[in-house]
């Protein structure tokens, strides 16, 4: 029976020592695929675009939620666009280095798995408890000094490209508004995408596109020109063309 167990046992152990490698490389992959890229292609989405129509992005706080909304929307606009993002010299290197590194990660892995010379040396050089403690504290100071010096270095290749990507679709949809917004406010558009007003006690204070907002600040946009303008009691209104076109004409000076 003992000798069953046994066997049983030695059964097990390659099976949960394949799970465990299995999940050593699946684990950061997913971090990384899963939350990681989604969110820097979001954050650099959002800040070029607002760079693109000169609004300070600090003003206009964003929840994670809303900055994964963003890199749904830049992985929208590139791949709509895939053709001329292939034409840009960084993306097949970008994905050769990602596929090389991930394929490194898992042969390394398999590697020292598979070396029984270096465990077996390990074994032999470690028997003593001072030898323990001493490359304890040798492996632990290398390895946060490798941490620190190494750790930027490896992480912005795999930071600057879903950066490029989000960058990229903020390109796309700065030219896809622009071809909205180039007839201004008085024109209809094919999208019906209206102008809006933020109309307080003593009248209208701006009208333009509205480009973002928050509790405190909403930033509009004619062509050209945008402003950002303070919330307080203020109303935002909907301004189609014709009711713009009636507010421009109250502007001008009645001819005596």
């Amino acid at each position: 029976m003992e000798a069953v167990s046994e066997a049983n046992s030695q059964s097990k152990a390659p099976i949960v020592f394949s799970l465990a490698r299995i999940a050593l490389v699946v684990i950061p992959v997913l971090s990384f695929i899963g939350y990681y890229a989604p969110y820097v292609m979001g954050l650099a989405y959002y800040q070029h675009l607002m760079s693109l129509y000169d609004v300070p992005s600090g003003l206009f706080e964003r929840s994670p939620s809303q900055i994964f909304m963003f890199a749904y929307s830049a992985v929208l606009e590139v791949f709509g666009n895939w053709t001329t993002l292939i034409s840009h010299s960084y993306v097949i290197p970008g994905v050769f280095f990602c596929v090389m590194l991930f394929t490194a990660e898992i042969a390394a892995l398999g590697w020292l798995i598979r070396t029984d010379k270096i465990n077996g040396t390990i074994d032999r050089t470690v028997k003593s408890r001072f030898r323990q403690i001493c490359l304890s504290l040798l492996t632990f100071c290398a390895c946060i000094t490798i941490f620190i010096a190494a750790f930027p270095v490896a992480v912005y290749p795999l930071i600057a490209f879903p950066a490029k990507l989000g960058g990229f679709g903020a390109d796309l949809s700065f030219e896809r508004q622009q071809k909205l917004y180039q007839g201004g406010c008085g024109l209809d558009n094919p999208k019906h995408v209206y102008c809006k007003a933020v109309i307080c006690k003593d009248g209208v204070l701006g009208v333009g596109y509205l480009i973002i907002s928050s509790d405190n600040r909403v930033a509009l946009y004619q062509p050209n020109q945008t402003k950002i303008l303070k919330l307080g009691d203020e109303v935002i209104e909907v301004m189609p063309p014709d009711a713009f076109n009636r507010y421009e004409a109250s502007k001008r000076p009645t001819a005596p």
